[in-house]
Parts: C-alpha cells; sequence; structure tokens
C-alpha cells in the first residue's frame, strides 16, 4: 500500500468534495493519483512518508455539496482497519427560522392614515375613517385608506386584526380586504374577507399572512361593494394589527463542512505507517470519496521535526474558519531545522561638522526555517501556512515577511529543500531621537 505504483488509468477530478492544499494532511479525490502513486516523467521515483509524532493531534477538514454522512477510516501497512472516526458536519450558508421584533408591535393607527390612490374615491379622514358611494354600480370602487409601515424583504408576517365597520348600502355583497403596497402605491400582497350583508355593521376578525416582498412600505384597508344600489357609506372605527411573528424562509445549504480529529496515540498506533481514507456512507454501497499517501507516525525517528500551529480569522486558503464549531486551529509537523537565528537592522544617522548622532534605529529577530528533502505539494502547503494570521512554530509566535525559497538541488531529484527567515512576531526594538 505504501510503495510508488503505476497508475495507467487517467485521473478525473470531482468537485462535489472539495480539500484544501492547507490541510495537516495531504489528501487526493480517490479518482486521482497520490504522490506515491505518481510515476515521474524526467525525475527519479522517490515515495515520501509524512513524520508526526505519537501524541500529536491530525485534524482533517473539507467541504462537500450534498450534506452526506462520512467516517475517517484509518488504515495500517497491511491495509487492515485500526481506526473509524465519523465526521462532524455543519451547514456553511442557509438560514434557519430568524425571530422577528422582540416585543409584539401595533401597525400605526388608521385614524392617522392618508388616502392611498388607488383608482377610486377617496376617504373621509378622521378618527373613523369613512367612504361613500354614490348609486349605481359599486365594483373595487374605492381608494386604499392605509399607513406607512416599512416590512422586511423576505419576512414573513402573520397578524390578528380587528376591524369595527359599518356599511349603510342597499348592497348585499360588501367586502373589505387588508392590503399590502409599495411606494406607487401598487397592491403587493392583498387578504380577501369575507361577504358582509346589507346595512351590516360589526367586528371583523381576521388572519393576515404575507411574504413582504421588496418595497412593502405602507398597509392599509380596501373595501368593495357588489350590486345594483342606492348610496352606502362604510366606515371603519378602528383597525389593530398585532405582529405576532417574523420569520424569513430558510434558504437551502448549498455547502457544509465536516472535520473530525484523532490523536494516534489514543487508538494504539505507534511507531507504525498508517493511511487515511474519507469514505461516503450515505448510500450502500461506501465509497471513497479520498485518500492519503503514507503516513509514519513515530517518536523514535530521530530526524528533527518541527511543530507549526495555525489559525486564521477569516476563511481562507480552503480551509473554513468562520461561524464553525470548534474553533478551527491546525497544527503540522514539518521535517525542518528551526534553530538559527538572525538579528536584521536599520539604522539612520545624521553627520555634524564634528561627529555622527544616531537618529533612529530598529531590530528585529529572526529564525531560519531550513526544510528537509520534500515534495512539492509540502512546499505548497507550508506556504499557504505562513501566510495564515496566526502562526507559531515550536511555539514562538512568527510572521513572514521574507521569501519561502525552493532550492533547485539536482534537477533530477523530485524532492527539494527549501528556506525562509521568520520574523519573531512580538519583537521589534526601536529607538527614535
Amino acid at each position: 500500500m505504501f510503495a510508488c505504483c503505476e497508475v495507467t488509468d487517467v485521473p478525473t477530478q470531482c468537485f462535489r468534495v472539495e480539500f484544501s492544499d492547507a490541510l495537516p494532511i495531504q489528501f487526493w479525490l480517490n479518482d486521482c493519483e497520490t504522490y506515491n502513486e505518481t510515476v515521474p516523467e524526467g525525475v527519479h521515483e522517490r515515495c515520501f512518508c509524512h513524520l508526526w509524532k505519537c501524541d500529536d493531534e491530525l485534524k482533517i477538514q473539507f467541504t462537500e455539496t450534498e450534506g452526506d454522512e462520512y467516517v475517517l477510516v484509518v488504515n495500517d501497512s497491511e491495509d487492515n482497519e485500526v481506526a473509524l472516526i465519523d465526521f462532524v458536519s455543519t451547514p456553511l450558508n442557509g438560514s434557519a427560522e430568524i425571530p422577528g421584533v422582540t416585543s409584539p408591535i401595533t401597525l400605526p393607527s388608521l385614524a392617522t392614515g392618508v388616502n392611498i390612490n388607488t383608482g377610486g374615491t377617496a376617504w373621509t379622514p378622521g378618527s373613523n375613517p369613512s367612504i361613500t358611494q354614490g348609486p349605481g354600480i359599486h365594483l373595487a370602487a374605492s381608494d386604499t385608506w392605509g399607513n406607512f409601515y416599512s416590512f422586511i424583504p423576505g419576512y414573513t408576517y402573520e397578524f390578528t386584526f380587528d376591524i369595527d365597520y359599518n356599511f349603510d348600502s342597499n348592497t348585499s355583497n360588501n367586502r373589505i380586504y387588508f392590503v399590502v403596497l409599495d411606494s406607487g402605491n401598487n397592491i403587493l400582497s392583498i387578504i380577501g374577507s369575507s361577504v358582509f350583508g346589507a346595512s351590516s355593521s360589526g367586528t371583523y376578525v381576521g388572519p393576515v399572512s404575507f411574504l413582504a416582498l421588496s418595497g412593502s412600505v405602507r398597509y392599509g384597508i380596501y373595501v368593495q361593494s357588489f350590486g345594483v344600489g342606492g348610496n352606502y357609506t362604510v366606515d371603519i372605527d378602528d383597525i389593530t394589527a398585532t405582529q405576532t411573528t417574523a420569520t424569513i424562509p430558510a434558504v437551502p445549504t448549498t455547502k457544509w463542512m465536516n472535520f473530525a480529529s484523532l490523536i494516534p496515540s489514543d487508538h494504539g498506533i505507534c511507531e507504525e505507517k498508517i493511511k487515511f481514507q474519507v469514505i461516503n456512507t450515505t448510500e450502500s454501497p461506501d465509497e471513497v470519496v479520498a485518500k492519503s499517501d503514507c503516513i509514519t507516525i513515530s517518536d523514535a525517528i530521530p530526524d528533527p521535526a518541527v511543530l507549526i500551529e495555525y489559525s486564521n480569522n477569516r476563511n481562507f486558503a480552503g480551509l473554513v474558519y468562520e461561524n464553525v464549531s470548534p474553533e478551527q486551529t491546525f497544527n503540522i509537523r514539518v521535517p525542518a531545522v528551526f534553530f538559527h537565528e538572525r538579528f536584521p537592522e536599520e539604522d539612520e544617522v545624521a553627520e555634524l561638522s564634528t561627529s555622527i548622532i544616531t537618529l533612529n534605529g530598529e531590530m528585529r529577530a529572526q529564525r531560519l526555517l531550513d526544510t528537509a528533502h520534500m515534495p512539492y505539494y509540502m512546499h505548497r502547503k507550508i506556504k499557504l501556512i505562513l501566510k495564515h494570521q496566526t502562526v507559531t512554530v515550536n511555539s514562538l509566535a512568527i510572521a513572514k515577511q521574507d521569501a519561502y525559497e525552493i532550492d533547485e538541488g539536482d534537477r533530477r531529484w523530485p524532492l527539494k529543500k527549501a528556506k525562509c527567515w521568520l520574523t519573531e512576531r512580538d519583537f521589534v526594538q526601536r529607538n527614535v531621537v
């Protein structure tokens, strides 16, 4: 399983599942060749196993677009399963139900309302707004009497309203509607009422539920009278509409973040080689979606390996950091020496007639990250990691200011060394005269 092998199939890409190159462990989609499986052209064939300590925590994160269930399978060098860990899935976008205002609100009183022109007869303002139609056929023959209230677009409003009304009419088919309009007096939502008989009066209690569209800034009462008759008058004694809920419809989640971690020694894994597989268990049979190359778990190997810990305030390099739990902080073992130091400095002086004086000076402290021979994907990974906002190397907080330089070396050798001077983040000394 851990030998380099020749694969003749052409690898294919699938973008349903995405693994970041900044992950501590490198993953390849199952249809793709890993580094060790690839037969390189023009260079020597050389395997690489990433070294980790037995008590290190290995963290794995990926995103996908189906909301499926996944497990992390750990196999030993004999391809036996030695551990199985469930991924924890977190939706990354989509809205759950959002509550409305913290306490019920009452819409502004219609007694202070205005005529809203919808093509009919104007209302008579006052504490009991009213409208009178002349004899004849009265079909949608009134303006709307309403007031102003800015509804939040996308929210569903649910009201219970009470209207005290009086119809003075010879017609027998009268109706009252609750309407929501935009600033151009166009009716965006209309909720129909029951039919009221001739010369009727009373209290009409009706439920209102509507989705506020963009521009919903007015509401009001709209009346109709169907049939032939003489004059009729309707007056509104009072209307109250109390907001009970205001929710926004859920938006379907289109991406999920999956997270799993393990400490090898907790599973009895130490002084051996392992390999990871990410398996989709949603449907039968299980589907292997991604795999790693070999990973060496050992405390006995004398090769030096520094521990780099890193995190970010925002999502970066394909890793998700925002609005997820647990907080995402990663660590990686890198075969490297982190010991040698230098102290870059800048000085500004002034030459006087008989002397030189120092105007200002600055000194920083840097340490050299000098890696062992590694494949290019490891160098890409380290460069992405060093660009994170918070980085420590062997518990020393650093900031990358200088270039990460990969040695050319032998052109036929696939593994390369690299060097980068890293600045100690908390050591900058300045002296200004």
